[in-house]
């Protein structure tokens, strides 16, 4: 347990791998009822911290595989052998490595529309006054003076799509994700702290792509 890839060890007894085992096959009657609990044996469960270090725990119980039957041998003692599903976690690995690039991507790509877009209305706002613009910089006002009144309205337009967002994620995270906690166990799915941990990050994100945007995108309107 002091690995720092395990999350949790639990010890299962024959009587509690007997009701795992019953649970799991409960659709399967014909097995439930006539394999006895002496079958099922004890046995350590360890929960990963980060699935794609499966490796440290063979490593230190010194299991290496069978290459006739594949099954991983362990030269420590008291281990008969290790079920460790790497054929699983590898591909579970590879497909969550791709999904989290995947999303960073499409992150990243939304970010730059947002800012574009930000930028582009606030442009035509400031072509839309472009008079009042030119007269209020006659009268002497300072390029700060011009500039905040568009600024502040880059700024709300930007937290308004940021409370869309966090209401259309929290409605996605009852609608769907709730949905599906029941029938994949094994998967880890959002809660509600997790929505609330990100709030404020999109806020500041949604606030940040306002700033920058409104900053390039009414800097050639100040020269009037």
């Amino acid at each position: 347990q002091a690995l720092p890839a395990v999350a949790s060890v639990e010890y299962e007894n024959k009587d509690e791998a007997c009701a795992r085992a019953k649970k799991l096959l409960e659709s399967n009657p014909a097995i439930t009822e006539n394999v006895p609990c002496e079958v099922y044996p004890a046995s350590f469960r360890v929960t990963l911290a980060d699935t794609s270090q499966y490796g440290q725990i063979t490593a230190r119980l010194a299991c290496e595989p069978d290459p006739t039957t594949h099954d991983i041998t362990c030269s420590e003692p008291g281990v008969l052998k290790v079920l460790d599903f790497r054929d699983i976690l590898d591909r579970l690995s590879a497909i969550t490595r791709v999904l989290r690039n995947g999303v960073l991507f499409i992150a990243v790509v939304m970010l730059i529309s947002a800012t574009v877009l930000v930028a582009n209305t606030l442009r035509m706002g400031m072509f839309a006054r472009r008079k009042e613009i030119g007269i209020m910089r006659l009268v002497g006002a300072t390029n700060w003076r011009i500039r905040v009144p568009f600024l502040i309205e880059g700024l709300v337009e930007a937290l308004v799509g940021a409370a869309l967002a966090i209401i259309t994620l929290f409605l996605v995270k009852v609608f769907v994700v709730d949905q599906l906690r029941g029938r994949i166990v094994w998967l880890p799915l959002i809660r509600n702290g997790d929505v609330l941990a990100i709030t404020p990050w999109i806020l500041i994100a949604a606030a940040g792509v306002a700033i920058v945007a409104g900053t390039i995108g009414i800097r050639r309107f100040l020269d009037v």
